[in-house]
């Protein structure tokens, strides 16, 4: 089922939104400061989930690199978000492993994934009935 998600940033990189087709958005939340350094109230943000989506949080570990622009590790993500198929066992560990590939991890990493329902396979029209064929009625007893 397709469904709506409302929420509020609070300094952490973008959340990722893989969509079944496997094209990835990165959910808007530029500009948020950290909690506790805000003294107004936070945006509010809204966005459609697609049914068959997964919704992707994760630390700042996975994607800050001291020699790469945040923004490098964040398409890089994106990339293992897309590359890999959700709902196989291992799925966050594959995206991890892919995303940290040629990297040196040096900070704690957190990866939470949610898959929505599925969406519901397309309606088979119903197969209409053969017609019996006409009943021939028994030769007479001889």
């Amino acid at each position: 089922h397709a469904g709506k998600l409302r929420y509020a940033a609070a300094g952490h990189p973008p959340s990722l939104l893989r969509h079944a087709d496997g094209t990835v958005s990165t959910m808007e939340s530029a500009g948020e400061m950290p909690l506790g350094l805000a003294s107004e109230r936070r945006r509010e943000f809204r966005m459609p989930v697609p049914a068959g989506s997964v919704l992707v949080l994760y630390t700042d570990g996975l994607v800050e690199r001291r020699d790469e622009s945040i923004d490098a590790g964040i398409a890089r993500l994106a990339e293992a978000v897309s590359r890999h198929l959700p709902g196989d066992d291992g799925w966050c560990d594959s995206v991890i492993a892919h995303a940290l590939a040629g990297t040196k991890q040096s900070d704690d990493i957190v990866l939470l994934s949610y898959l929505t329902d599925a969406p519901a396979p397309p309606a088979t029209p119903a197969t209409p009935a053969t017609p019996a064929a006409p009943a021939t009625p028994a030769p007479p007893d001889a």
